[in-house]
């Protein structure tokens, strides 16, 4: 779904340079639904129960618990950074969507790279996040402990 959320972000936004008529256009039908099929799983995945983004380990898979934990971490990031960047783009607005990824994003903020954490800010700070607080704080105190890592990028 995120690759598909991606792709359709990309294709409006080009749309729109092309069109200046676009630029107030709503959103597709087709779009909306995909919006909120990722809405859902996101929000279900803050539950306990974990819903779309459950973790649950591979019985056959034999490497390392450390290893698998890193490539889940660099999974998240990277889904959860092009969600973000994604609703940024589209400017899709949802105050309950945006506490559900600020609450997925921020423990997996150490796997995050530059990049990345740059799409999930700018696509926050877009879209007009409430009660940014804890959120942007956590952001900033991951940047200040791998500031070596952004002035490179």
């Amino acid at each position: 779904a995120a690759f598909a959320l991606i792709r359709a972000a990309r294709m409006v936004e080009a749309e729109k340079k092309q069109n200046r008529e676009l630029q107030e256009k709503p959103l597709n039908p087709k779009l909306l639904n995909l919006i909120r099929h990722v809405e859902s799983m996101v929000i279900a995945a803050t539950h306990p129960r974990g819903g779309s983004f459950d973790r649950t380990a591979d019985p056959e898979d034999s490497s390392s618990d450390e290893s698998k934990v890193e490539d889940q971490g660099l999974h998240m990031a990277w889904t959860l950074s092009s969600i973000s960047w994604a609703l940024g783009l589209l400017g899709y607005r949802n105050e309950k969507l945006l506490i559900s990824l600020a609450s997925l994003v921020k423990p997996v903020f150490p796997h995050f790279s530059p990049h990345q954490l740059q799409n999930c800010l700018w696509a926050f700070a877009s879209l007009g996040m409430k009660e940014p607080g804890p959120f942007f704080e956590a952001a900033v105190e991951s940047i200040e402990q791998r500031i070596a890592d952004f002035s490179n990028e």
